[in-house]
């Protein structure tokens, strides 16, 4: 759990700093030259534009998650994300599924219907044995890659995403298949 807890740590610090960096002109250098770059440069902050958000979403291969996120710049988003995984060795329709914690990273590219992609990484901390069928601690993890919707607006919205998710664990073999999500995401 320590190890977990200090790869979110890092991942956070170092997605702050090099998303984080943008060359922002001072307000003197834009009056001075209207019709400049750097005028159309300075954005006034949007006050219903998100800081931080809550998710909770339901779907295929990842049955249910829930999350938390800061948005770093207009861009880009990071967060730490709570999941329960299907893993390939057991039906489908039947448990024991991993648990696993993790970072979700948002990159928006647009405001059409199809408006952002998350790369999302976990590790299981619990998973179903598939030979005892107890639940034991496992070394295995999950990759996530989609792509959807999620508004960037203060408030409750929709969210939606289309994607592929690999998990594999100790004892079960690797599981790829794609995965369509659903849910709310909460912003202030």
């Amino acid at each position: 759990m320590k190890r977990i807890k200090l790869a979110v740590f890092i991942l956070l610090a170092v997605a702050r700093t090099i998303f984080g960096q943008q060359s922002v002109p001072s307000a003197g250098d834009a009056l001075s030259r209207p019709d400049s770059v750097s005028h159309r440069a300075i954005e006034v902050p949007d006050s219903s534009s998100r800081l931080c958000y809550t998710y909770m979403t339901v779907g295929v291969i990842e049955p249910f998650a829930l999350g938390v996120g800061f948005q770093v710049n207009p861009e880009w988003a990071v967060g730490v994300k709570w999941g329960v995984y299907w893993l390939s060795g057991r039906s489908y329709i039947t448990p024991p599924p991993g648990v696993g914690v993790g970072t979700r990273i948002s990159q928006r590219i647009g405001t059409t219907a199809i408006n952002n992609i998350n790369y999302e990484l976990a590790a299981f901390y619990v998973a179903g044995n598939q030979y005892s069928g107890s639940k034991a601690l496992i070394r295995g993890g999950v990759l996530d890659i989609n792509i959807g919707h999620e508004s960037y607006e203060k408030g409750m919205n929709f969210i939606w995403s289309l994607g592929v998710t690999a998990t594999t664990a100790e004892g079960s073999p690797l599981l790829i298949l794609p995965n369509l999500k659903i849910g709310i995401n909460v912003a202030i």
